[in-house]
């Protein structure tokens, strides 16, 4: 019986590696193919004039109540009226415990990352349905 379970595991275990080099390899030859394809130089004018910055076209952004502003215009972020640059990065928080949390997002913050996706895995707050746990680790708001 563990033999056929191993030898089982083993088959599923290289049948997903083998997919995962096929899948590997399409991604690699798009890129070359791309790449290939792409012009080998970009002209730049700086003798045309500038093109105007368009604001207000999208419904995207909004002020906050302590003040600060988002925005999207035609070409960049705007932070505060000022053009920004996001560094995103992930924090799962249901991989570290709760009294890790904010020394990993200073060190996040630290590295030059001014926002941080994450991911709410459901499963964790409802491992019941219609039954919610926000409690401990499961705490986001802290």
């Amino acid at each position: 019986m563990i033999e056929s379970a191993s030898s089982g595991f083993l088959r599923r275990l290289l049948s997903r590696r083998n997919v995962a080099l096929q899948i590997a390899n399409v991604a690699f030859a798009l890129i070359a193919c791309s790449a290939a394809a792409a012009p080998q130089s970009y002209p730049i004018d700086i003798t045309a004039p500038p093109k105007a910055v368009t604001r207000s076209h999208l419904d995207l952004g909004g002020t906050g109540p302590d003040g600060h502003s988002i925005a999207v215009n035609s070409y960049y972020i705007e932070k505060d009226g000022k053009p920004f640059i996001p560094i995103v990065g992930e924090f799962h928080f249901s991989r570290y415990p709760a009294q890790e949390w904010e020394d990993e997002l200073r060190k996040m913050k630290a590295g030059g990352i001014n926002i941080v996706a994450t991911y709410i895995f459901w499963n964790l707050h409802e491992r019941r349905e219609g039954q919610f746990d926000w409690s401990g680790n499961l705490n986001l708001r802290r």
